[in-house]
């Protein structure tokens, strides 16, 4: 199993690709930017999308080429396959909601008192900060199909088929943390890795992707995309009642939670995989994971200190 021995190190070096390829052709649009019409720059919707043609469309892919050179495991999709109703995919989507709402709303408080304390704003982040800026239709594509779709694709099934080789204990920690620290945001990247746990289980326990991709999209409809659209509407009456049914749905969430999420999932069967690690060290410490770590913390330092 020699081949396998790299192969955190190297998804670690994919995400810096992605990050590294996405800074410099950002920075190659903004040297160049004379050359495009300033009546096309003022538009509200073309900044994020030029951002978003350097993300998923040049950066991602350079990024999974790295990922790809670590070796596929020998089974590359979960064995289960255990179909989710209607009402286990709202149960499952409203708990995972309750989860990372209470995250930020405690984070939210936490961010409050180091405001006062230390007079200065946290936890920002440029490219959400673009995102804010720019047209509120496409920020809800972007937010509530798009990102789901994808970052679903990378964190859960391509990584699964990377991993599993390791143990499915392995997996959902790996990718949890990674997709958690991917996010370069204190608060983002608390609430990320524990959804992160979630959908990576629920892709284990169907054996089906489609199933954290509905979660995950309905998770952030709930979490930004209806805001987002209240906020284009510009009615407080409709922000009040929305903020009204969301603490309802949080409520039900948290007690769905409780009664039903953690009691069903709890029982899933893993599997410890052809290698066993002694420890989470080699998941950690490896050239990869270490580069990663910094850049990642040197990130949310520099965004900490430049607000």
């Amino acid at each position: 199993m020699e081949k396998y021995k790299n192969t955190f190190s190297k998804i670690a070096f994919g995400l810096i690709t992605i990050m590294v390829v996405q800074n410099i052709f950002s920075i190659f649009l903004y040297k160049f930017k004379g050359f495009i019409p300033q009546n096309i720059l003022e538009i509200d919707w073309i900044p994020l999308v030029l951002y978003l043609i350097i993300q998923y469309l040049i950066a991602y892919p350079f990024g999974l080429l790295v990922i790809n050179t670590a070796p596929n495991s020998p089974i590359t999709k979960p064995l289960k396959k255990i179909d989710l109703n209607l009402k286990q995919i709202i149960a499952t989507a409203l708990s995972g909601f309750a989860i990372v709402s209470s995250i930020t709303a405690v984070g939210n408080l936490v961010t409050i008192l180091l405001k006062k304390i230390l007079q200065r704003g946290l936890n920002s982040n440029p490219i959400s900060d673009l995102i804010l800026d720019s047209n509120p239709y496409i920020m809800f594509f972007v937010a509530v199909i798009l990102a789901p779709i994808i970052e679903e694709y990378i964190f859960r099934y391509f990584l699964y088929k990377k991993t599993s080789v390791f143990g499915d204990r392995i997996y959902i920690l790996f990718s949890s943390l990674i997709f958690g620290m991917f996010h370069l945001n204190i608060l983002q990247s608390l609430y990320a890795f524990v959804l992160g746990l979630i959908l990576s289980s629920l892709y284990l326990y169907t054996g089906n992707i489609k199933y954290p991709i509905i979660i995950h999209l309905i998770i952030n409809l709930l979490g930004g995309g209806i805001s987002i659209l209240t906020l284009a509407l510009n009615n407080n009456i409709i922000s009040y009642i929305w903020a009204i049914l969301s603490f309802i749905l949080i409520v039900i969430g948290l007690f769905l939670l409780l009664t039903w999420f953690i009691p069903k999932f709890r029982n899933i069967q893993f599997s410890k995989g052809e290698i066993e690690l002694e420890n989470i060290n080699a998941i950690i410490l490896n050239p990869g994971m270490m580069i990663f770590s910094i850049i990642v913390i040197v990130t949310m330092i520099n965004i900490f200190f430049t607000t």
